[in-house]
């Protein structure tokens, strides 16, 4: 049960959530905004967002959730945190999840990897429909306008998820009103800079890319030993047609690609946390696929 923690995404006044449930729809009675419910989850995104700088991306926005919703369905295994990913685990072990846990994007599957197991309450929050059989509690909504009581979470997730939203500064100040005090969010996000469409070049190309960025990197010996782990027979497998798909598909103006709003780097996350009052406490880069996680606390002075 999730309706004890909800309210309205958009002025945080109390809904007709028995009302809302039993007839499927229904408003809030102090900013008139209207909600629905269906097939067993609720649906709390206001429409139109309410913010006019927000609401003008609105078809960009849109755009990029029917983008991800085919790159999730052909490629889950790596668009999504399912199965026995390393870098899954990672963030998981970085997280260190405690109490009542809130994961902005949770992604359309049964269950992320990062979650199994949890004992305790964990609640998902994502604008795409997905698995109807939810190991956890979930309500269709987005970061900008969170459906949740002050101080409700002990712990807030963003997995990969930072990069997917209109406005990270409002979603991060967001955080900081649901979380309780004390409470912590954790992030994981990628801060290279490349294109989506570098996965369709040949696979030898990209290794020659991807060992010159280790040359830099690492002492000659180093850089020789995983040179040769890189170079297999398989080298020249025709590129997978799921992701030549995918990169075929049209970036909106606007975006930084089919799939991303923006691409942040860590000094503009940095700022953020500070104006939303997220004290930052540590980040660390876990490997050398330019992913990096952050862990920031509420500052309640």
């Amino acid at each position: 049960m999730i309706e004890d923690l909800l309210v309205c995404p958009v002025c945080h006044h109390e809904l007709p959530i028995d009302a809302i449930k039993a007839n499927g729809t229904g408003a809030c009675s102090h900013c008139s905004y209207v909600y629905r419910y269906a097939d067993g989850f609720f649906n709390l995104i206001p429409s139109p967002f309410p913010d006019q700088d927000i609401q003008a991306k609105a078809d960009l926005w849109q755009k990029l959730q029917d983008n991800g919703q085919i790159s999730y369905t052909l490629l889950p295994e790596t668009n999504l945190s399912v199965g026995e990913r390393e870098d899954v685990r990672r963030f998981k072990d970085f997280s260190q999840m405690r109490g009542t846990v809130l994961d902005i994007g949770c992604g359309p599957q049964a269950v992320p990897s990062y979650a199994q197991g949890y004992p305790g309450r964990f609640v998902g929050i994502d604008p795409l429909p997905g698995s109807s059989d939810r190991a956890f509690a979930f309500v269709y909504a987005v970061g900008e306008y969170l459906p949740f009581r002050d101080e409700t979470f002990d712990h807030v997730l963003f997995a990969t998820s930072i990069d997917h939203f209109l406005d990270a500064e409002k979603v991060l100040t967001e955080t900081f009103r649901v979380l309780k005090p004390g409470g912590v969010t954790t992030i994981w996000f990628s801060e290279h800079v490349e294109s989506v469409s570098q996965d369709s070049q040949p696979v030898l190309v990209r290794k020659l890319s991807n060992a010159l960025t280790m040359l830099r990197r690492l002492e000659f010996e180093e850089f020789l030993r995983r040179l040769t782990k890189q170079f297999r027979k398989d080298d020249l497998v025709p590129p997978d047609p799921r992701v030549e798909y995918l990169n075929s598909l049209p970036v909106p103006p606007g975006a930084y690609n089919a799939f991303h709003s923006f691409r942040p780097d860590i000094s503009e996350l940095r700022r953020w946390l500070k104006q939303a009052q997220l004290d930052l406490v540590v980040e660390t880069r876990p490997d050398e696929q330019g992913n990096i996680f952050v862990k920031a606390a509420r500052n309640d002075a």
